[in-house]
């Protein structure tokens, strides 16, 4: 073999003619190139691989045996050989323990300057075991509306009365040194055992309770379906789930369903569950969509279809009337955005769409109007009928079984803390001036409460700029005829500020001033974020946005609690019944406050380096 200045010829040689050989020395080549990597190369390395895994883990809801399954290792070992030996199962459970830990102590320093709204409710995994879930909601400084998972723990009494779910609470509470006296609201569905824990609230003047608001429209929509005493409408109702059952419990003719629509488009229908919101109305959508289909395999002799022309009528108008309810809910199930301040105004417009259908179409013989009469009656006996000088007080009675009626005072709070919804337009006009002082009196307590207990030097207006009684009584004089308000500008109204210490006095008059001018404004459109005018609204009305801070962080429904519930579910499979309860805790923690904690984590430590 001839040697020409190059290795070229004889390398290959070597890979064609003695392949173990150069097999060999090149593995103890690649092994000599690792070893002379340097150990910080190597654990920067490592840390950024473990940090992926356990994002994936996490968030992916994978099994922690994944990282030992050969396959695995084999897919990673493909990338670089160094990974394959970085993890296992027991070296990632530890690790989750250990971020979920500095995750909780970092959380626990932000949550404690925070007002806090909790969401809970209880929970039975596949491993029949009982589960507390707990989030919180709140506003950081930076204006954005944040949720985290406090828990999902095992429930520490025996039992699950109202009092012991008070003590599990207290528990979730002091895990992050958080008193009950900072917490806005708790927001839990309206079942009897929740109903008794919020009077045990409200009795002992802890907090707020308010019932989900998803949940009590399903009482007004969900019960008078099921249990509607309409013969035509019940019996309907009857043949439909009769129908889905059909399809349900046969896959031959599930099949058939799917072959008879177009490629893309394929769908199944859907059962109605009693537990479920709108699951009466995704029921009927879905069966009148797959209406098409359904009748030809009627046609074809494959299924026996027992609907007639009318029942199909009588569906499609039924969807009518849930429709409404379901976008309502659909829209307060939102946790990223505001939504107790849209209460009032979304429980006027469905309570006068009813009335205006109901007077419509009185005396006519549609089969629907007497279900709409049924609902109808069930959402004013849930949310009042709406009768001028009824509205604000309502609150204060009680309905069936003890349960909290009409809007409470942190719906109509917040609507008016709301630059969208500030017209109160769900409100009478009557009732208004009444709202605006419950307004004036929650900001006073807020400020007041805030001043005292941390010891802030508030920012307020100066006097300077508003120097005549008679100019402030000008101010107060609001004219709240016009819905629409008129189009006012602030730049008028922003004065001087000075950082100072209010005595009583000081503070009920800022709060009027400051009041009196957002009053004057016009509200924002719908198109426009809430939060991120208060972000560039705060310094002009200093008291009101802190307190809006605290009232618009509450969600109106409980729909946050259910999505953890959810994320539990796909952790506790029947797979992974054996999971530890306190595993389970840490995953579904990181799971649902991933990108929370990330963001609170920099910022803690951002103002940590600053303190140092």
């Amino acid at each position: 073999m001839k040697y020409e200045n190059s290795a070229s010829k004889l390398t290959r040689h070597l890979e064609r003619k003695h392949g173990e050989i150069w097999d060999s020395e090149m593995r103890k080549k690649a092994e000599i190139h690792v070893k002379e990597n340097t150990l910080d190369k190597f654990i920067s390395y490592g840390n950024k691989y473990e940090e992926s895994v356990l994002e994936w883990i996490v968030t992916e809801y994978e099994p922690l045996s994944s990282v030992d399954r050969p396959s695995f290792r084999k897919m990673i070992a493909s990338i670089s050989p160094r990974s394959e030996y970085i993890i296992s199962s027991g070296s990632l459970r530890d690790m989750i323990r250990k971020r979920a830990s500095a995750s909780r102590a970092i959380l626990k320093v932000s949550l404690q300057a925070e007002n806090l709204a909790i969401s809970f409710d209880c929970w039975t995994s596949n491993a029949a075991q009982s589960y507390l879930g707990v989030t919180a909601h709140y506003i950081d400084s930076d204006w954005v509306i944040r949720k985290v998972a406090m828990q999902c723990k095992t429930l520490i009494t025996a039992n699950s009365t109202a009092e012991d779910i008070h003590v599990n609470i207290l528990s979730a509470l002091s895990d992050f040194d958080i008193s009950i006296s900072n917490i806005t609201a708790f927001v839990t569905d309206t079942e009897p055992t929740m109903n008794k824990y919020g009077r045990l609230i409200k009795e002992g003047k802890h907090s707020e309770w308010i019932g989900c608001i998803c949940h009590i429209l399903e009482i007004c929509t969900g019960k008078v379906m099921g249990r509607t005493k309409v013969d035509n409408v019940a019996d309907v109702l009857q043949k439909a789930r009769r129908l889905v059952s059909v399809f349900k419990h046969s896959t031959q003719k599930m099949d058939m369903l799917l072959e008879k629509q177009p490629e893309g488009q394929k769908l199944k229908v859907l059962q109605d569950v009693e537990t479920r919101w709108w699951s009466v109305y995704t029921m009927i959508e879905r069966l009148i969509q797959l209406r098409p289909y359904i009748s030809i395999l009627a046609q074809e002799n494959s299924i026996v279809l027992d609907i007639s022309y009318m029942e199909w009528s009588l569906l499609e108008e039924l969807k009518m009337v849930l429709e409404p309810f379901m976008s309502a809910q659909y829209l307060l199930e939102g946790e990223k955005y505001v939504t107790i301040s849209l209460v009032p105004k979304i429980i006027s417009r469905l309570r006068n769409n009813m009335k205006t259908c109901l007077q419509q179409l009185e005396g006519k013989s549609l089969g629907f109007i007497d279900v709409l009469k049924e609902i109808y009656d069930q959402f004013c006996k849930e949310w009042g009928d709406g009768t001028n000088g009824t509205v604000t007080g309502l609150h204060k009675s009680e309905g069936y079984r003890l349960r909290q009626v009409g809007l409470q005072p942190i719906h109509m709070i917040a609507a008016a803390l709301d630059p969208h919804t500030k017209d109160l337009s769900g409100i009478p006009k009557i009732e208004r001036d009444h709202l605006w002082k419950m307004v004036q009196d929650a900001v006073i307590a807020h400020t007041g409460h805030q001043q005292n207990n941390n010891n802030e030097i508030l920012p307020t207006r100066s006097s300077k700029s508003e120097s005549t009684k008679s100019k402030r009584d000008q101010m107060f004089h609001i004219d709240d005829e016009d819905d629409d308000g008129d189009d006012n500008s602030d730049d008028g109204n922003r004065g001087d500020y000075n950082k100072q210490s209010l005595g009583a006095s000081d503070i009920k008059t800022s709060v009027l001033l400051e009041l009196a001018s957002y009053r004057a404004l016009s509200a924002l459109s719908f198109d426009s974020n809430p939060l991120t005018w208060w972000k560039e609204h705060s310094m002009i009305y200093p008291l009101l946005a802190a307190c809006a801070r605290k009232y618009l962080a509450v969600p109106a429904s409980s729909a946050p609690i259910e999505r953890l519930f959810s994320c539990a579910g796909l952790t506790v499979t029947k797979k992974r019944a054996a999971l530890k309860p306190s595993l389970v805790n840490d995953i579904v923690f990181l799971h649902e406050s991933w990108d929370t904690l990330a963001e609170t984590e920099a910022k803690t430590l951002k103002r940590i380096k600053l303190v140092e």
